[in-house]
């Protein structure tokens, strides 16, 4: 039986589409489980008839023998005897030097040692392993990039919704409303501002302290929140502040949203990240905060399509509050174009995290990522391996995430003709 050529190009988009999607769940595994692919301590030992795990930081017996003044990361594990040992797939760290094999190409021993360990993917001109700095490239890829696309998904849809609802009556709100949200939002910033640095410290500290600043921050927002619910009842008590205004949100963001789009993004994030100063935290927020525009641009007109429903207009005579309809209401509808968006904005974070640790920019001196192994590639043309592996990392994975946020607008069409038919 003979097939349409339809019905082919649907299901090769079809079949494309789910192949991408399983790419990108198999790069966010090898990152969620990098500790476990490579890692340069054992993931289980027995030692002197202990049971110990020291690839999860549990190794007080061997410490014991050291004595406590010896960091764990010193202690020679590869050179301890045990009684039983599991090592990781990849018996390495990024970052670790093996200066017995110096800028190897993979598989490869030019030397002839009989090492017991094998760099399969060969090394750098350091002695850093560089399948190692793969695998641990995607847990940072999806740190720096996937947290600043949550950051950018959520001002984008907060921002689109707030817009296009409000294009055409704008936003009545109270002055006492209005000056208690500019002043909560005035508080809320001046104690992001002064906690980056701190945050940033705690970071190179240890986790503890970087939970205790990061839940200070949260409940010093909390706080300032709490005192403008406060203040705005205190002020509706005056006349004057009890009087309505209307606000012009639509006008506003879309003037913030074209100056943020005309603005070279490369010198907006560059000029930016020398404010992060080498740190990941402030690389995700300056990425977040500027990648929110297309997003939002989408959502804004999906959400001035839909309030000229009927169900949307029937919800505003009934007297249903604005913040639920849309969120119970247009919200909900948004979910198709929503994909398309954070799936090409996923592929522009994954090449900006690239050229900004190729650039050496905003990020720490010891970040491991795909864009630091190009970097070396640039610095040791002959070494052909660093090149190639980290490019077609970076190749694939984009090109998954583009051709993902393809299939979900094909089935975004497809569902469409499927009811109208």
């Amino acid at each position: 039986m003979l097939k349409s050529p339809t019905y082919i190009a649907n299901n090769r988009i079809h079949w494309v589409g789910k192949s991408t999607i399983c790419i990108i769940l198999l790069i966010a595994l090898v990152g969620l489980m990098a500790n476990f692919l490579s890692n340069d301590k054992p993931l289980f030992a027995t030692y002197q008839g202990k049971n110990i795990f020291p690839a999860l930081g549990f190794h007080s017996s061997i410490l014991s023998i050291y004595g406590d003044t010896l960091p764990a990361q010193y202690i020679p594990w590869k050179s301890l005897e045990y009684d039983f040992v599991i090592w990781a797939p990849n018996p390495f760290c990024p970052g670790i030097n093996d200066l017995t094999q110096v800028q190897i190409p993979p598989l490869a021993n030019p030397y002839q040692q009989k090492v017991p360990f094998k760099h399969y993917l060969g090394t750098n001109h350091k002695g850093e392993d560089v399948l190692a700095a793969l695998i641990y490239g995607c847990r940072n890829l999806w740190i720096i990039a996937g947290l600043a696309m949550l950051i950018a998904t959520c001002i984008g849809i907060s921002s689109g919704l707030l817009s296009g609802y409000t294009k055409q009556t704008g936003l009545a709100i109270t002055r006492a409303g209005l000056f208690s949200f500019c002043f909560s939002l005035f508080i809320s910033v001046f104690y992001l501002a002064i906690s980056i640095s701190y945050i940033q410290i705690a970071s190179q500290q240890n986790e503890l302290a970087l939970g205790i600043h990061i839940l200070r921050l949260f409940l010093l927002i909390i706080v300032s929140i709490a005192i403008g619910i406060a203040l705005k009842h205190l002020l509706s008590q005056i006349p004057f502040f009890r009087s309505s205004i209307i606000v012009p949100v639509d006008a506003m963001i879309t003037r913030i949203n074209e100056l943020l789009t005309a603005s070279p993004r490369i010198i907006l994030i560059v000029a930016l990240s020398a404010i992060a100063a080498g740190s990941e935290n402030g690389v995700v927020i300056i990425l977040g905060f500027t990648s929110w525009t297309g997003i939002s641009r989408i959502v804004r007109a999906e959400t001035i399509k839909l309030r000229q429903t009927g169900f949307i207009e029937a919800g505003i005579a009934l007297g249903i509050p604005a913040w639920r309809i849309m969120l119970r209401h247009i919200l909900p509808n948004l979910a198709a174009p929503l994909w398309v968006a954070i799936c090409i904005g996923m592929g522009n974070l994954i090449m900006m995290e690239a050229a900004l640790s190729f650039l050496g920019i905003g990020l720490p001196p010891n970040y491991v990522g795909w864009g630091s192994l190009l970097k070396d590639a640039y610095n040791h043309p002959s070494a052909w391996w660093l090149l190639t592996l980290p490019s077609i990392f970076l190749v694939v994975t984009i090109f998954s995430f583009l051709m993902a946020g393809e299939y979900f607008q094909w089935r975004n069409r497809h569902n469409k003709k499927t009811k109208n038919s």
